[in-house]
C-alpha cells in the first residue's frame, strides 16, 4: 500500500495550468501531466517534465472529456521524450475545485496509477489526488497528494 505521495512540479507548469484554465473559462478544460516517476518502498514520487495541452471540443462548462486523438498525441509525446503520462489536470470553470462524482467514476475505472488535479478558475482553488488500483483487493483508492514546486528545475 501507498503511504505517502508527492508531484514535483514546475511552477511554470502551474501557471501553464492556470493560463489554460483561464483562456477557456467558464468552460473546462484540461491536459496530461508528463514526466518521470520513482516508487520507493510505499513512497510514489513524480517528477513533471512537461504539461501536454488538451481541448474540450463540446464547450461544456460542466464537464471535460479527453479526445482519442489528445490521449494519442499525449502518449506519443511522452514515449518520444523518454517519460510518462503521470497523470491528468482540468478545470471546473465556474464551480469550485472539488472531485465530483463524475471524475471519482473516472479515477474508479482506470487501472493503474495517476495524478488528479482539479483546478477553479473562479475560486483559484486546487485539489490533487492520487489513484492506485490494488490488484489483489481489486478496489481503487482515491488518496490526496502533495505537490511540491520542483527545486531542480532551473528554469522556472
Amino acid at each position: 500500500m501507498i503511504i505517502k505521495i508527492y508531484l514535483f512540479i514546475k511552477p511554470i507548469s502551474l501557471k501553464k495550468i492556470i493560463d489554460h484554465a483561464e483562456e477557456y473559462y467558464p468552460y473546462e478544460c484540461g491536459g496530461f501531466i508528463v514526466g518521470k516517476y520513482y516508487i520507493i518502498k510505499n513512497i510514489f514520487i513524480g517528477f513533471e517534465d512537461e504539461i501536454f495541452k488538451a481541448y474540450n471540443e463540446n464547450k461544456s462548462r460542466n464537464s471535460f472529456i479527453f479526445t482519442p486523438k489528445d490521449q494519442i498525441a499525449a502518449y506519443n509525446f511522452a514515449k518520444q521524450t523518454d517519460n510518462v503520462i503521470l497523470g491528468t489536470y482540468h478545470s471546473h470553470g465556474k464551480h469550485d475545485a472539488f472531485i465530483s462524482l463524475t471524475d471519482s467514476k473516472f479515477l474508479e475505472n482506470r487501472a493503474g496509477m495517476e495524478f488528479f488535479l482539479v483546478y477553479s478558475p473562479e475560486t483559484k482553488n486546487w485539489k490533487f489526488k492520487f489513484k492506485y488500483f490494488d490488484i489483489l483487493k481489486k478496489h481503487a483508492y482515491i488518496e490526496d497528494a502533495e505537490i511540491i514546486p520542483n527545486p531542480l528545475n532551473f528554469d522556472s
